[in-house]
């Protein structure tokens, strides 16, 4: 039965998904043909920034229309007047959060591998690939790592941020149903103050931990940090890493609360 869910749900998702990112792959070729036949030369200086303009906020705009979607489709499949349906199948509570988390993790995944896949072609035009050791090798200089392992490192950790981060909004929709009025808003009001509270806990933790230097502002002490403790890319991938332990623990206690929610404490009226 969970694979029948499943596959319904993926269903469902794919109908807005696919083609919206469908469209911004073919986005990212037209950009590319743009590019490399030299068309922008021929165009007015301001309509080839516009149409950067409209592509970088066309990225920005799929990303996080995916989850929107993605969240309105949990809400309406499990708390709405679909979810009276939903919850009269012989499935348990578990396996309808599990095939949701699952397709909505993966089309997340999805979203992310693609964003990044849009973003090489757009960019990794001939000019760029043939003098792509030389600035690699600069990139490397200025990181204090490799760059090519930097990007890899940062899409690996933006694919498991976009998977944890369904999670956490599933629990924040979960617990606005435990309101009687508002739940919309109480649900948004949860995942504020849950991304502040991680926001915080994730800065304490670092001035624990020597990573960020106990002094606020960009004075002579912190440029002393920064040459002497710390390059700035190892700051980086300290808070990062703290981010990201934070944010897979937090997940699994979502996940487990959620699944709670959906067992016992089920509001649909």
């Amino acid at each position: 039965m969970l694979s029948r869910l499943m596959k319904y749900e993926m269903r469902s998702q794919s109908r807005l998904l696919l083609p919206l990112h469908a469209l911004l792959l073919l986005a990212s070729i037209l950009g590319r043909f743009f590019i490399t036949g030299k068309v922008y030369e021929r165009v007015p200086t301001v309509v080839f920034i516009i149409l950067i303009t409209l592509y970088l906020f066309s990225l920005v705009g799929i990303s996080t229309g995916t989850q929107l979607f993605i969240s309105v489709r949990f809400y309406q499949s499990l708390f709405s007047d679909e979810g009276y349906l939903a919850f009269t199948l012989p499935v348990t509570p578990g396996q309808h959060l599990l095939a949701r988390t699952l397709v909505g993790g993966l089309w997340a995944l999805i979203d992310t591998v693609i964003i990044f896949a849009s973003f090489i072609i757009l960019v990794m035009v001939p000019e760029v690939s043939t003098h792509w050791p030389e600035l690699s090798e600069a990139l490397t200089k200025e990181l204090g790592m490799d760059s090519n392992a930097f990007f890899i490192l940062m899409f690996l950790l933006n694919c498991i941020s976009a998977f944890t981060g369904i999670i956490l909004i599933y629990f924040c929709i979960a617990v606005g149903q435990l309101f009687s009025k508002h739940r919309i808003l109480m649900a948004l009001l949860t995942y504020l103050g849950l991304t502040a509270l991680v926001s915080v806990i994730v800065l304490l933790t670092s001035v624990l931990s020597g990573t960020l230097p106990n002094t606020i502002g960009f004075g002579s002490e912190t440029t002393r940090f920064f040459t002497e403790s710390y390059s700035q890319t190892e700051y980086f991938l300290s808070i990062t890493k703290n981010s990201l332990i934070l944010a897979i623990v937090q997940a699994v206690i979502a996940y487990v609360i959620t699944h709670y929610i959906l067992s016992k404490k089920i509001n649909l009226n």
